[in-house]
């Protein structure tokens, strides 16, 4: 990395651990494009979010599910209220396992209103998401929203796709009748 002080684009595939940015490897004034995939350590998390980014247009993260919900709400906080990426446009966080909760912090943070697509594929989003998103003026300027791979109702698709940007929706997992089960808030639960 060091012979390539002015990259701009770093894709890193497999585990991303804390010691990449222990060991100063990534220097990422110059990045625009940033995917990381997989993180899986609490360390990592917070310290990739830290980062310093100021060039930055687009940020994948693709978190392992085993990760603590909180911990990722956590670290994910001064990202998103207190951004170095002023010009951060598009934002994926993929294979998530708290996707509502973090759907609820990206909607109320000032980061937000900079972003034009958001990806949350491959996670278990529910139609609580869903209903944050239709009821969230600030999400007027979005151009896309990818929500593929995650637990959503046949309804909430319809209505997310009644919305003025583009919408990617692709293999919901769990058939109809179970993700409507699923998202049904009076439903019961049975042993």
């Amino acid at each position: 990395m060091s012979a390539l002080p002015n990259l701009e684009s770093l894709h890193i595939y497999g585990e991303f651990s804390y010691s990449y940015l222990n060991y100063k490897i990534i220097r990422p004034n110059n990045f625009i494009i940033l995917v990381i995939d997989s993180v899986n350590s609490g360390l990592a998390i917070e310290q990739l979010f830290s980062l310093d980014m100021p060039k930055l247009e687009y940020f994948e993260i693709w978190l392992d599910g085993l990760l603590n919900p909180e911990l990722i709400l956590e670290a994910m906080h001064p990202f998103l209220f207190d951004s170095t990426m002023p010009n951060l446009k598009h934002l994926a966080l993929c294979h998530c396992e708290c996707v509502d909760n973090l759907i609820e912090l990206i909607i109320n943070s000032p980061l937000v209103e900079q972003i034009i697509t958001l990806d949350f594929k491959l996670g278990n989003m529910s139609d609580r998401s869903i209903q944050y998103i239709l009821d969230c003026p600030r999400l007027n300027h979005l151009k896309k929203i990818n929500v593929s791979n995650n637990c959503l109702s046949d309804i909430a698709i319809r209505q997310l796709k009644e919305l003025h940007f583009e919408v990617e929706a692709t293999n919901q997992y769990f058939s109809q009748e179970e993700r409507a089960w699923m998202n049904n808030p009076n439903r019961r639960l049975t042993e």
